[in-house]
Formats: structure tokens, sequence, C-alpha cells
């Protein structure tokens, strides 16, 4: 069931007014059924999975919390750790580092096993062992109550796709009482409006013209690579900050608040600064269970460095089993130990020359970081390396006829867009970026609480009108991080 579908908006409803209208000791009860259903519906052989995931975590944190031998602790979380991270392995990297052991040994093979990837393995998997680890270090109590824990694990509205929930947070909203608040129903509104128009208007669009360049790179040439890379920039941010505000405004109905996941990303004036707006809840789960593990920014330089970059490798490992997301993965790292470096003195002599805050070093802050960040978007979106080389170099070669504004025409009438659709996806992403622009500070519906009436009821018709009369409802796709 994808939160872009008449099913899940049915059944949403549904679920919300049963919940309002039943006593407050029941609602959680109601709440763990949905989301059981709510993910059983992709494949039972997935919940099945999950709930192994959710018992192995259970077990282990309630004895940890009841226990004070350090010893047994520590092997018990041990334990967890390689349980839950060998069925992440298993169904996640088995194939890709079968693949890999298979071409290095010629005399010794492997059986090359299909295996399904579970729907949204990776962040329950990291939500459950963030938990447990969590009671080992005795930042928190586990819960008792074997169900109640499976409701933390499972809560539908972030299940698939995050955020990445901690326990503190999400647990003691889960199971206090709720009264019907039509403030909380009307923004959990406003949130599910802005994530649908994200997916279903402009992500959805443009990944048409991405589809077509990037799963024929040897039909196009270099301008082509650009747009379509530009377009996939905005469509995993779409698509992703998309999933994140309907699940908020899911869980806003219900009275219960998720963490920010992206805040104006495509706005930061560093990589480093990137990374704490784009998906702020797997950035701090890897800060806080890996990096600061390591030894965070405590040791000198060369060690420092080497902390990152685990980082970035492991992060770009977890987006998915193949050699393109570690190159991914490896670009970023790379180039925060460069910003490390280089952007120190260069702030202090931008500083002393009184032109750090100037609108133009601002602004070429801004499009350097964005177009790094673009560029590494061509490994994670290339279906293999060599196709992710072969766009890199063609859109460091861009004709001499660039600027001829009948190539441009001709050039994108083959993009798998008409030049409606084209300008429409033109138009809605103008209007997101300056959405963006205006509430880099802060959010969009935070900003426009503080104006008048007419302000705030300009903007929610038009965004209301464009996802009615300009969304993509031919085909409820799913969103890109089910994937991982």
């Amino acid at each position: 069931m994808v939160f872009n579908s008449f099913l899940y908006i049915v059944s949403f409803f549904i679920t919300t007014v049963i919940y309002y209208l039943s006593p407050h000791k029941f609602r959680w009860l109601l709440l763990l059924a949905s989301s059981l259903i709510f993910y059983g519906a992709w494949d039972y052989r997935f919940l099945l999975l999950m709930l192994v995931v959710i018992f192995v975590n259970y077990a282990a944190s309630k004895i940890i919390s009841s226990s004070s031998n350090a010893l047994l602790n520590k092997f018990l979380l041990i334990l967890n750790l390689l349980i839950s991270f060998g069925l992440l392995f298993v169904f996640k990297y088995f194939m890709f580092f079968t693949g890999l052991f298979n071409n290095i040994f010629d005399n010794i093979k492997i059986p090359e096993i299909r295996i399904i990837l579970p729907m949204g393995i990776s962040f329950y998997t990291f939500q459950a062992v963030g938990y447990s680890i969590d009671v080992y270090k005795r930042k928190t109590t586990a819960e008792p109550n074997f169900f109640k824990f499976t409701l933390f694990l499972s809560f539908f509205p972030q299940l698939v796709a995050g955020p990445i929930e901690r326990g503190e947070n999400l647990m003691p909203q889960l199971f206090t009482k709720k009264n019907f608040d039509m403030a909380n129903i009307i923004l959990g509104l406003k949130y599910m409006l802005f994530g649908f128009f994200k997916k279903i208007v402009i992500a959805d669009r443009v990944s048409v013209l991405v589809d077509t360049v990037y799963n024929n790179p040897g039909m196009f040439e270099g301008l082509a690579f650009l747009i379509a890379t530009i377009f996939f920039a905005f469509q995993i941010y779409c698509d992703f900050s998309g999933y994140s505000e309907i699940a908020r405004g899911s869980a806003k109905i219900l009275g219960i608040d998720l963490m920010v996941n992206f805040k104006t990303p495509y706005f930061s004036k560093s990589i480093k600064e990137f990374w704490r707006r784009w998906h702020i809840s797997l950035s701090s789960w890897f800060k806080d269970y890996i990096y600061f593990p390591l030894g965070g920014s405590r040791h000198r330089r060369p060690r420092k460095y080497f902390n990152m970059l685990v980082v970035f490798l492991v992060s770009g490992l977890w987006h998915g089993a193949n050699i393109t997301f570690v190159i991914w993965g490896f670009i970023h790292g790379a180039i925060q130990i460069l910003e490390d470096i280089i952007m120190g003195p260069v702030n202090k002599g931008l500083a002393f020359l009184k032109l750090e805050k100037f609108f133009v070093t601002q602004f070429i802050k801004i499009a350097a970081t964005f177009s790094i960040a673009s560029l590494s978007w061509v490994f994670f979106r290339a279906n293999n390396f060599s196709d992710s080389i072969y766009i890199i170099k063609n859109i460091f070669s861009l004709p001499d006829k660039i600027t001829d504004a009948q190539y441009i025409y001709n050039t994108i009438g083959k993009l798998g867009l008409s030049y409606f659709e084209f300008l429409i996806a033109v138009f809605t992403l103008l209007i997101l970026s300056l959405t963006d622009f205006f509430s880099r500070g802060s959010d969009i519906h935070t900003l426009l609480s503080k104006k008048p009436f007419i302000i705030r009821a300009a903007f929610y018709y038009i965004i209301t009108m464009l996802v009615f009369t300009l969304g993509v409802f031919s085909n409820a796709s799913t969103f890109i991080y089910f994937q991982f």
C-alpha cells in the first residue's frame, strides 16, 4: 500500500475515525493492527521477517535492561547486532557479494540465489538496533510489552521509509492519550498536501524524463544528461521529502509528532551543511552509532577523516548493494574532508574581507554545493558503473551548439516528456525552489502561519489546485526509498 493511492487515503480516513471514536486504552491496538495490515499488504512474508527482527531486538533489550552483568549485556548486544545485520545482509547484500566473489575467484563458485528485497528492511532494522544500543547504554529502559514494542517499530506512517525514530521521541507518544484537536488535523493535512505536491506533481512527472535518459544513455549526449541529472536531483528530493511530509502529516492527524527529515537541503552552503539538512534521521543515526563510537572528531585529523570516510562509505552501502552507491558515499565523504581542510582558511579570508555575508559569496557556495550534490547523484541513479562514467564524461563535453535555441528545443523533445509537460515540470520546480528559499530558516507551514489569512489561503489553494489538476494519477508509483 503506497501513500499516493486511493486505497491508502480511504484506509487512513477509516483508521483515523475509528481511532478518535475508540477509548484511549484500545487506540494503540488499532494502530498496531493497522500497521501490520499496512505492511503485510505488500507481502505477508515480509511481515514475518520484520517480526523476527522485532522479536530479536525486544528479547535482547529486555534482558539487557534487567541485567547488571556487563559481560552478558555486551554479549547479548553483539549477538543482537549479528542477527539483525545478518538478516539485513542476507536479504539486501548477499547477491551483491556473491557476484563479487564469483568474479574474483574462478575456481570457487557460490550459487547465485535471487532474493526479493523486503520493503523498508534497512529502516526498521536501523530503528530496532538503535533502540537496543540505547538500552545497552542506559539511555532508555526497555519496553516490557512485546506488542507495544512492535508498534514502535511498525508504526505505519514511518515504517517503510522513515524517518528513523528514536525510542525516547516516538514511544511515549504512541501510548499517551490524544484528544481530538482540529489544529493537528489541519496541520497534518497541510503536511500531506505539500508532500503530495512534491511526489505526484513533481517527482512522478520528472521521473519520466530521468528514466528515459538514464535507462538509455547511449542514445543521448551532453545537454540531455545535464537536464536529466538536474531533474533527478529534484526527483529524489521531492520523492523522499514528499514521503516524509505525508508520513509526518499522517502521524500529526493522529496527534503524533515525527521528526523533521529534510530542511531545504539544496540551499546548503557546503556538503557538510547538506547532510545536516538531508535525510536528517539517517545522518544522526550514523553520527550517534558509528561516527562517535569510532572516536568522532576527538582524535587528530587523520583519524577524524578516516572516521568520516567510513561513515560515508557505510552510508553509500546502506543505500544499495552496488559499487555505484559506494562511490557516491565516497564522494560525499571526500568532499567533506576537503571542505574541512580548505574552507576554514577560506572563510577566515572572507571574514577578513567582510565578504562572508555578501550575496555573491552565498550564491557561489549554494551553487557549488548543489552542483557537487547533483553530479554525485549520477552514481546514485546510473544503472551501473560504466553508465555513470559515460554520463559524467558527456556532461562535461557539451557541444558548441549548446547556445543554439533550435538544438535545445530538439533535445528537449527527445527526453520523454511533451513540451507542455516539460514546461509544467520547470514551472512547478520554480514554485518549489521559491518555497524552499523563503522557508530555509524554518518550514513553509511555520512561515505561513505568521502571514495574513489571505496569503495562507492563496498558497494552499494554489497547491491544492496543482495537485488535482497536474498530479500524475495514472500510475501510483512507489517511492524511491522503498527499495532501501
